[in-house]
Formats: structure tokens, C-alpha cells, sequence
């Protein structure tokens, strides 16, 4: 289907069908419909995805090239995946038409894409973004291009965002994350889900992550990064905080470098913990390397903690006896 000036010329007469439908409102239903091309068509809105979503369960493309730039104003939601095939080995939009096309955007989902930006042919005002920007999520098991500079344009005025998923963009580091706006973000996710033997990766940064988000952070994902044991244990001592962390729900440190004496000091102190992943974590012993879940279980765990700190202080002071 191409766009024309004239769209309603070849638009087939709907049906008598049920009030409310989207027939009732003149929309045709492709069913079967696997390919949907709408170039330069002014008039496609919101109501279009949800009737696409809703009765072309089996489309695999979708070309909306020139269509959307102002039209999804009261657009809150939108989530690309691969089950939308790309034509391309590389998915490609410009950030600032999408800002501009879509300033109310809650949720934005960029789910196994790989992808960059498209270079913006207008000139943007800086007051352009996602201002109401709660959740982004760029999540992916493959190869990314998502950089720092990338995300900040994304996120330049999304200070009330609260959940971040980057898992799998290893091109992001601590540095680009400071420059974020959003002062109160509840979920972050970074973690790694890919091989790592090949990329270069930072060992510092798990610490200003820390400070900066700790007194709003309730779940926590460094799954494969390669941060060292000693800023990992300064990470964890500054999410315990003085006087303990309430708001840690979910800690996940699978495969990266995080001490005993780090682990606990953060789970004692985090009450309401019940979700700990510590598989694969090369400087613990190897019986505590597992998922626990539930508060009995971190609390099990927490006692063996504490149980074994004590025999280990109790040794060293008989040692110390008999050396006397």
C-alpha cells in the first residue's frame, strides 16, 4: 500500500460491521497482511499501530518512511522487536524527529535492534525531547551501537525517568551515565548476557553509579561487567549506606568480580533483598555461587554470612594467643 495526496481515492467501501470496530471507522482488516508499506502519509496517527498490532498479527514489515513526524502526539507507548524484520542490516531513525513526532512518550521499547542513529536533516530546538520519558529500554543478546552520546541525546530531558535497561550495550559506560538528567531511577540494568572475551571493558565506575542513584535504586543488574573487586566493594558499601537500604530489591551480580566481605555487607543490610544472583562470581566460594530467592533465603544466606565472619574472627584471636 503506498500513500498518496489523494488516500480516501482508493479506499475500498467498509462493510456494515459491529459499532466500536475498526471496520465501523472505514479501516479495511489484512489478516494475512505480511508486508504494509505507508510512505508519506500525513495522516497516520497512533490509532494506526494499535489497529496494525491488534489485526495484522502476521505482518513482518512495516515501512512508515515520511509518515509519523507530528502525527503520534499523544503516542505513550512504543516498542520495536525483531519480529518486525529489518530490511536492513541496520535499523536507522533520527532521534530528533522521533522527539519531535512523539513529545509525550512514556514507555520506549528498542528491544534486539541493532541500531543507530539517522543524521537529522532540520534544524531541532534544544528544547526538543522526551520530557515525560519513564522507561527506556535498548535491551539486546547481539551486537550494539549505542554509545554515550547516544543515549544522552535520547535522554537529555527525560528527568523523570525511572527504569533504564541497557543490558547487552556495552559501549555505555559510568561517564555517559552521569551526564543523565534523571536523578530518581529505580531499575537499572546493565548487565552483559553475551560474550565478553573480546570487548574492552571498564573496571571502574560501579562506585559513582552508586552514589549517584542510591538512595532511589530497588533493582540492580551488573550481570558480566568487569568492574574490579575493589570498586565493586566500595559500590556495595555506599548501597548499604549508614543506616541501611530499604529500597534494594533485586541485586544482580552474576559473573563479575564482587568480594564476600562486599556481598556482605550490602545483603545484611538490605532488609527487603529477595532476589540475589551470585552464579559464576570467580572470588566466592563455590557453594555460594546460586540464585536466591526470597527473603528466607537471603536470610539463610545472610546468617551464614555472619556465622562464618565470626568463626574466622574467632580463629584469628586464638592464633594471635598462642603466637603470645
Amino acid at each position: 500500500m503506498e500513500g498518496s495526496s489523494t488516500p480516501h481515492s482508493s479506499r475500498p467501501t467498509p462493510s456494515r460491521k459491529r459499532e466500536g470496530s475498526v471496520e465501523s471507522r472505514g479501516w479495511p482488516v489484512y489478516v494475512i497482511c505480511a508486508s504494509l508499506r505507508l510512505t508519506n502519509c500525513t495522516g497516520v496517527t497512533s490509532d494506526v499501530f494499535e489497529a496494525l498490532a491488534t489485526h495484522c498479527q502476521k505482518l513482518e514489515s512495516l515501512n512508515l518512511q515520511h509518515s509519523v513526524a507530528g502525527c503520534c502526539t499523544e503516542l505513550r507507548l512504543l516498542e520495536v522487536n525483531t519480529e518486525i524484520k529489518q530490511t536492513n542490516p541496520y535499523f536507522q531513525f533520527c532521534i530528533e524527529m522521533l522527539q519531535a513526532g512523539c513529545p509525550k512518550l512514556q514507555v520506549l521499547r528498542l528491544l534486539n535492534l541493532t541500531w543507530f542513529p539517522k543524521a537529522c536533516t532540520m534544524i531541532v530546538s534544544p528544547e526538543v525531547g522526551f520530557s515525560e520519558l519513564e522507561e527506556l529500554c535498548l535491551a539486546t543478546s547481539s551486537f550494539s551501537l549505542v554509545t554515550d552520546e547516544v543515549l544522552v541525546k535520547l535522554l537529555h530531558l527525560s528527568s523523570r525517568l525511572r527504569t533504564l535497561d541497557l543490558r547487552g550495550c556495552y559501549r555505555i559506560t559510568s561517564a555517559g551515565l552521569q551526564l543523565l538528567p534523571c536523578q530518581d531511577l529505580a531499575r537499572l540494568f546493565l548487565g552483559l548476557y553475551c560474550s565478553t572475551t573480546t570487548l574492552l571493558l571498564a573496571k571502574q565506575g560501579s562506585e559513582q553509579m552508586a552514589l549517584k542513584w542510591r538512595h532511589s535504586l530497588q533493582e540492580l543488574d551488573l550481570t558480566g561487567q568487569c568492574y574490579s573487586e575493589k570498586d565493586l566493594e566500595l559500590a556495595m558499601e555506599i548501597l548499604a549506606g549508614t543506616e541501611g537500604n530499604h529500597l534494594l530489591r533485586s541485586l544482580n551480580l552474576a559473573g563479575t568480580k564482587v568480594t564476600l566481605e562486599a556481598i556482605r555487607v550490602v545483603v545484611s543490610s538490605s532488609p527487603n533483598l529477595n532476589y540475589l544472583n551470585l552464579t559464576s562470581c570467580r572470588c566466592l566460594p563455590r557453594g555460594l555461587k546460586r540464585i536466591y530467592r526470597g527473603q528466607d533465603e537471603i536470610s539463610q544466606f545472610v546468617n551464614r554470612l555472619l556465622g562464618s565472619t565470626e568463626n574466622s574472627r574467632s580463629t584469628v584471636t586464638v592464633d594471635h594467643k598462642e603466637r603470645l
